[in-house]
């Protein structure tokens, strides 16, 4: 469910979260719209899918109001929100892949022919960010689209600054070698 258009209030994010702790609705209601496009975005991005994005997103901010009381504010607001979707998305990956090998296997009990003409059209670019691990194309989202740091996307993905650094080097590598394979 997109954001419905309205005035924000001034109130810091946090202010907005401690009334929202408080069962303040429109307080939620400020924070959701003030990120869902971010999350959309970021869900998108990750996944490659519009559809599965717009259900993360939403599935994000589920879970982001059932542990709102948890947030400690040891980082911004906007920092545990990414957190909460990047553990979405990895969610979402994870079922995907296990929804594979049960299609595979009920595919090889059938004997039926996988049909390949639904694949949307996508991009070189977007295609070759599939081909990457999700480590990388995690960081990347994160710090290209996004335009995180690679501190902040550090925290977001919980590891260290110098392993988003190592991640942004191989993927570039790969992709390099993808796009350019692609070209040929």
């Amino acid at each position: 469910m997109p954001p419905v258009a309205a005035a924000q209030s001034k109130k810091t994010d946090e202010e907005l979260v401690a009334l929202a702790t408080q069962d303040n609705a429109g307080a939620f209601r400020e924070l959701f719209d003030r990120y869902y496009k971010m999350i959309h975005s970021f869900c998108y991005r990750t996944c490659l899918d519009e559809t599965h994005a717009q259900d993360i997103a939403q599935e994000t901010f589920i879970k982001v109001a059932r542990s709102l009381e948890t947030f400690r504010g040891e980082s911004s607001f906007k920092s545990w929100l990414y957190r909460i979707a990047s553990n979405s998305v990895r969610d979402w990956l994870r079922q995907k892949i296990r929804q594979n090998r049960v299609d595979e296997k009920m595919a090889e009990y059938v004997q039926v022919e996988e049909c390949t003409g639904n694949e949307p059209d996508h991009s070189r670019v977007t295609e070759a960010l599939r081909a990457l691990p999700e480590d990388l194309r995690m960081a990347v989202v994160l710090t290209y689209y996004e335009g995180m740091n690679h501190a902040s996307a550090a925290r977001v993905l919980g590891c260290a600054e110098t392993t988003i650094s190592w991640r942004i080097f191989r993927a570039k590598k790969k992709l390099k070698k993808l796009l350019t394979r692609r070209e040929s």
